[in-house]
């Protein structure tokens, strides 16, 4: 006869365990982008811009702003978002947000960022393909609902972008202010509850 030890006779159960708690839904700290889409040279909302969310590099959600040229769409976690918005004859914009990271069970708050996107109309002669490239790369942290920008990066992209900027305002016939962003700005961002 064989004596199995009480470690051993516990294991199967431990494993099931394990694997019910591990299978088990997780919920956490979402981010919710709250988006404005306007014209760059007088500000107006521009209705029916597109907006395409890809998530790891698929796209995953397409829609066109609303009447007040706005959009809200909430990202999951555990993934790297880029958002792209374009409208016909404008020149489009896009931004990083990376949702990786721990989350706590239960946890069903959601963290409204609020982004302004200002596109250029495009016009003969002048290059905005620089915005082809992001604007802005976040990193958002479910368990925290933290938003971190990465600063770096958006400094390097803003000196090209000034310099398109400049020679667009004169070419269009309007001031060129600097702006942080060139047309990008997060404007802040607050924790809600789940709408549901």
């Amino acid at each position: 006869m064989r004596l199995v030890s009480k470690p051993m006779r516990l294991l199967p159960l431990l494993l099931t365990v394990f694997f019910a708690l591990a299978m088990a839904p997780v919920h956490a700290f979402q981010v919710r982008v709250v988006g404005s889409v306007t014209d760059y040279a007088d500000r107006k909302a521009m209705a029916g811009a597109r907006v395409r969310v890809y998530k790891d590099g698929q796209k995953v959600v397409e829609r066109l702003t609303g009447p007040s040229g706005d959009y809200s769409i909430k990202l999951g976690n555990q993934a790297r978002y880029t958002v792209r918005v374009d409208a016909p004859g404008f020149q489009g914009k896009c931004y990083i947000i990376d949702t990786n990271g721990p989350e706590w069970d239960k946890d069903n708050r959601v963290k409204d960022l609020l982004v302004e996107t200002r596109l250029p109309a495009r016009k003969a002669g002048i290059d905005l393909s620089w915005f082809d490239l992001p604007m802005g790369m976040a990193r958002f942290t479910p368990s925290t609902g933290h938003v971190s920008w990465n600063g770096d990066y958006g400094e390097g992209s803003r000196t090209g972008a000034r310099e398109v900027m400049e020679q667009y305002c004169a070419a269009v016939g309007i001031p060129y202010v600097p702006e942080t962003g060139e047309g990008f700005q997060v404007l802040t961002s607050w924790v809600g509850e789940e709408r549901r």
